[in-house]
């Protein structure tokens, strides 16, 4: 059995990818998926380019939560300071 790199062979040994490519090949799963363009991603796009937070700066995972949490409340707080009342 030949393969063109390990990540093809990691892909195959690895039970947790190939559940999860069977998941997302279901019809119910696509539809799904096809809304994070318009519920998901812009809020990183708005993230990453208006708040230029491209990466953590910390290394711990209970600090990289923080981290993210901040970044989170800021992004929060600017939409409530934007938009006001309209969200009520």
């Amino acid at each position: 059995m030949e393969h063109d790199n390990l990540a093809d062979i990691e892909k195959q040994r690895n039970p947790i990818y190939l559940q999860m490519k069977e998941k997302m090949n279901k019809d119910k799963s696509k539809e799904i998926y096809k809304k994070r363009l318009s519920t998901v991603e812009p809020v990183f796009a708005h993230i990453e380019e208006h708040k230029k937070f491209r990466g953590f700066t910390v290394w711990n995972i209970e600090k990289v939560k923080s981290q993210w949490a901040f970044v989170a409340f800021v992004h929060n707080l600017y939409k409530i300071m934007k938009y006001g009342k309209r969200f009520s």
